[in-house]
């Protein structure tokens, strides 16, 4: 049974669950925000970094950011702050990869054999998967 079954196809004047929920947020869409691994962000998260810092910016103690005193970038309080910004998302991306990884260590063996035993002791089926990547 497909969704358009139970809720229509769009056709018929039925509003779904999904198609409800998108239609109440602002703007009538949603916006992908999507973080790297290494701190990289899309064009929209982009965007919306660069709002926000503008906003900051804007604020009374944003006025009295100057590039006398923060050093780390020339400009005025809205270039310093988008700098702040993008420096802070781009550690905490960084470090949640980290941790990511490092959670993943009691995976590591020293033979493949040793791995996929070691995935299956654990019913871990995502390192199953991972073990059917092609080898390097």
């Amino acid at each position: 049974m497909f969704a358009a079954a139970v809720v229509g196809d769009g056709n018929n004047n039925v509003i779904g669950p999904f198609e409800n929920a998108l239609s109440q947020f602002h703007g009538k869409t949603i916006i992908s925000l999507c973080f790297g691994a290494f701190g990289e962000v899309n064009e929209d998260l982009d965007k919306v970094i660069q709002c926000l810092a503008r906003e900051a910016a804007s604020t009374d103690e944003g006025l009295t950011i100057s590039p006398l005193v923060n050093t780390d970038r020339k400009g005025g309080a809205y270039r310093i702050m988008l700098q702040q910004f993008r420096r802070a998302i781009a550690v905490t991306a960084a470090n949640g990869h980290s941790r990511h990884i490092l959670q993943r260590l009691h995976y590591v063996r020293g033979t493949e054999q040793e791995a996929r035993d070691a995935c299956r002791s654990h019913l871990s089926r995502e390192c199953l998967i991972l073990s059917c990547l092609p080898k390097p």
